[in-house]
Protein backbone atom coordinates (compact mmCIF):
# COMPACT_ATOMS: atom_id res chain seq x y z
CA UNK A 1 0.00 0.00 0.00
CA UNK A 2 2.91 2.07 0.24
CA UNK A 3 2.57 2.95 -3.50
CA UNK A 4 -0.88 4.02 -2.81
CA UNK A 5 0.81 7.05 -0.93
CA UNK A 6 1.05 10.61 -2.23
CA UNK A 7 -0.26 14.15 -3.07
CA UNK A 8 -3.46 14.88 -3.86
CA UNK A 9 -4.19 16.32 -7.66
CA UNK A 10 -4.60 19.53 -5.87
CA UNK A 11 -1.33 20.01 -3.97
CA UNK A 12 -0.01 22.73 -5.06
CA UNK A 13 3.03 23.30 -3.31
CA UNK A 14 2.90 27.39 -3.49
CA UNK A 15 0.56 29.89 -3.99
CA UNK A 16 0.07 33.56 -4.00
CA UNK A 17 -3.05 35.78 -4.47
CA UNK A 18 -2.91 39.49 -4.64
CA UNK A 19 -5.37 42.23 -4.70
CA UNK A 20 -5.33 45.60 -5.21
CA UNK A 21 -7.83 48.70 -5.74
CA UNK A 22 -6.74 51.75 -5.91
CA UNK A 23 -8.03 55.22 -6.94
CA UNK A 24 -6.08 56.87 -9.55
CA UNK A 25 -7.53 60.45 -9.48
CA UNK A 26 -11.30 61.67 -8.29
CA UNK A 27 -13.72 58.99 -9.79
CA UNK A 28 -11.29 56.91 -11.72
CA UNK A 29 -10.35 53.29 -10.13
CA UNK A 30 -7.59 50.68 -10.89
CA UNK A 31 -8.07 47.24 -9.55
CA UNK A 32 -5.61 44.36 -10.01
CA UNK A 33 -5.59 40.29 -8.86
CA UNK A 34 -2.51 38.42 -9.26
CA UNK A 35 -2.57 34.83 -8.42
CA UNK A 36 0.10 32.19 -9.31
CA UNK A 37 0.85 28.87 -7.93
CA UNK A 38 3.12 25.81 -8.35
CA UNK A 39 2.52 22.83 -10.47
CA UNK A 40 -0.01 20.38 -9.16
CA UNK A 41 0.58 16.30 -9.53
CA UNK A 42 -0.09 14.28 -11.77
CA UNK A 43 -0.14 10.12 -11.97
CA UNK A 44 1.80 8.14 -14.30
CA UNK A 45 0.34 4.68 -15.59
CA UNK A 46 1.53 2.21 -18.17
CA UNK A 47 -1.63 2.27 -20.09
CA UNK A 48 -1.74 -1.84 -19.71
CA UNK A 49 -4.00 -3.83 -17.84
CA UNK A 50 -0.50 -5.65 -15.69
CA UNK A 51 -2.24 -7.03 -13.21
CA UNK A 52 -5.11 -8.24 -14.79
CA UNK A 53 -7.88 -6.89 -12.84
CA UNK A 54 -9.73 -5.76 -16.05
CA UNK A 55 -8.87 -1.60 -15.19
CA UNK A 56 -6.49 0.08 -17.09
CA UNK A 57 -4.71 2.16 -14.95
CA UNK A 58 -1.67 0.42 -13.30
CA UNK A 59 1.78 2.79 -12.77
CA UNK A 60 5.09 0.94 -13.37
CA UNK A 61 6.93 -0.65 -10.70
CA UNK A 62 8.15 1.83 -7.71
CA UNK A 63 6.50 4.47 -9.12
CA UNK A 64 3.83 6.26 -6.58
CA UNK A 65 0.40 7.64 -7.31
CA UNK A 66 0.60 11.47 -8.15
CA UNK A 67 4.54 11.77 -8.22
CA UNK A 68 4.45 13.48 -11.38
CA UNK A 69 4.02 17.65 -11.65
CA UNK A 70 2.99 19.53 -14.15
CA UNK A 71 3.33 23.34 -14.68
CA UNK A 72 2.87 26.18 -12.62
CA UNK A 73 0.15 28.20 -13.54
CA UNK A 74 0.19 32.69 -12.95
CA UNK A 75 -2.70 35.11 -14.10
CA UNK A 76 -3.07 38.84 -13.80
CA UNK A 77 -6.60 40.34 -13.93
CA UNK A 78 -6.99 44.20 -14.53
CA UNK A 79 -9.98 46.60 -13.89
CA UNK A 80 -10.06 50.12 -15.12
CA UNK A 81 -13.69 52.25 -13.69
CA UNK A 82 -15.28 55.40 -13.35
CA UNK A 83 -17.86 56.67 -10.99
CA UNK A 84 -19.82 59.42 -9.77
CA UNK A 85 -22.63 59.56 -7.60
CA UNK A 86 -25.50 62.24 -7.31
CA UNK A 87 -28.68 62.70 -4.64
CA UNK A 88 -29.38 62.88 -1.03
CA UNK A 89 -26.70 60.32 0.97
CA UNK A 90 -28.58 57.46 1.74
CA UNK A 91 -28.87 56.26 5.25
CA UNK A 92 -27.03 53.63 6.70
CA UNK A 93 -28.73 50.77 7.26
CA UNK A 94 -28.81 49.11 10.89
CA UNK A 95 -27.24 52.29 12.36
CA UNK A 96 -23.82 52.18 10.08
CA UNK A 97 -20.29 51.48 11.41
CA UNK A 98 -18.24 49.16 9.93
CA UNK A 99 -18.80 46.73 6.88
CA UNK A 100 -16.74 43.49 5.63
CA UNK A 101 -16.85 41.95 2.87
CA UNK A 102 -16.00 38.35 2.23
CA UNK A 103 -14.65 37.07 -1.25
CA UNK A 104 -14.25 33.81 -2.36
CA UNK A 105 -11.75 32.89 -4.93
CA UNK A 106 -10.56 29.85 -6.45
CA UNK A 107 -9.50 29.23 -10.25
CA UNK A 108 -12.12 31.70 -13.02
CA UNK A 109 -13.46 33.67 -10.28
CA UNK A 110 -15.18 37.33 -10.66
CA UNK A 111 -13.41 38.83 -8.11
CA UNK A 112 -12.83 42.00 -10.35
CA UNK A 113 -16.89 42.55 -10.73
CA UNK A 114 -17.17 43.02 -6.83
CA UNK A 115 -14.63 44.79 -6.39
CA UNK A 116 -16.32 48.24 -7.75
CA UNK A 117 -18.58 49.34 -5.13
CA UNK A 118 -15.47 50.28 -3.01
CA UNK A 119 -15.46 53.73 -2.04
CA UNK A 120 -18.69 54.23 -3.19
CA UNK A 121 -19.62 57.16 -1.31
CA UNK A 122 -22.83 57.72 0.06
CA UNK A 123 -24.65 59.33 -3.07
CA UNK A 124 -27.92 58.23 -3.28
CA UNK A 125 -27.77 56.75 -6.50
CA UNK A 126 -24.33 55.96 -8.27
CA UNK A 127 -22.76 55.53 -12.33
CA UNK A 128 -19.88 53.49 -12.46
CA UNK A 129 -18.29 52.43 -16.04
CA UNK A 130 -15.28 49.63 -16.42
CA UNK A 131 -13.04 47.57 -18.88
CA UNK A 132 -11.91 44.78 -17.41
CA UNK A 133 -9.23 42.14 -18.53
CA UNK A 134 -9.13 38.43 -17.46
CA UNK A 135 -5.99 36.49 -18.05
CA UNK A 136 -4.78 40.13 -19.52
CA UNK A 137 -1.32 39.36 -20.39
CA UNK A 138 -2.75 36.05 -22.52
CA UNK A 139 -0.50 33.47 -20.45
CA UNK A 140 -1.18 30.00 -21.71
CA UNK A 141 -1.82 28.09 -18.13
CA UNK A 142 -1.34 24.39 -19.36
CA UNK A 143 -3.45 22.01 -17.13
CA UNK A 144 -4.45 18.50 -17.53
CA UNK A 145 -1.23 16.72 -18.31
CA UNK A 146 -0.98 13.42 -19.74
CA UNK A 147 0.91 10.42 -17.74
CA UNK A 148 0.32 7.50 -19.83
CA UNK A 149 3.92 6.39 -20.35
CA UNK A 150 2.44 4.58 -23.91
CA UNK A 151 1.01 7.97 -25.00
CA UNK A 152 2.45 10.00 -27.75
CA UNK A 153 1.16 13.09 -25.31
CA UNK A 154 2.94 11.91 -22.17
CA UNK A 155 4.26 14.45 -19.83
CA UNK A 156 2.58 17.05 -22.22
CA UNK A 157 -0.79 19.11 -21.37
CA UNK A 158 -4.04 18.41 -23.38
CA UNK A 159 -5.96 21.28 -21.49
CA UNK A 160 -5.14 25.00 -21.00
CA UNK A 161 -7.22 27.33 -18.71
CA UNK A 162 -9.06 29.98 -20.70
CA UNK A 163 -7.57 32.61 -22.25
CA UNK A 164 -7.62 36.36 -22.21
CA UNK A 165 -11.06 38.02 -21.64
CA UNK A 166 -12.41 41.18 -21.67
CA UNK A 167 -15.62 43.25 -20.94
CA UNK A 168 -17.28 46.52 -20.68
CA UNK A 169 -19.72 47.55 -18.88
CA UNK A 170 -21.66 49.93 -17.10
CA UNK A 171 -23.50 49.58 -13.41
CA UNK A 172 -26.06 51.81 -11.68
CA UNK A 173 -27.11 51.45 -7.86
CA UNK A 174 -29.49 53.13 -5.82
Amino acid sequence: MRGERGPSLNDARHRLFFVSNVTLWRGLRLGTTLQASSATPYNITTGFDDNADTVINDRPRGVNRNSARGSGRHNANLRLSYGFGWGQPREPAGGGGPQVRIFRGGEGSDILGSMGSFGAGNKRYRVEFYVQAFNAFNNANLSTFSGVLTSPFYGQATAALPGRRTETGMRFSF
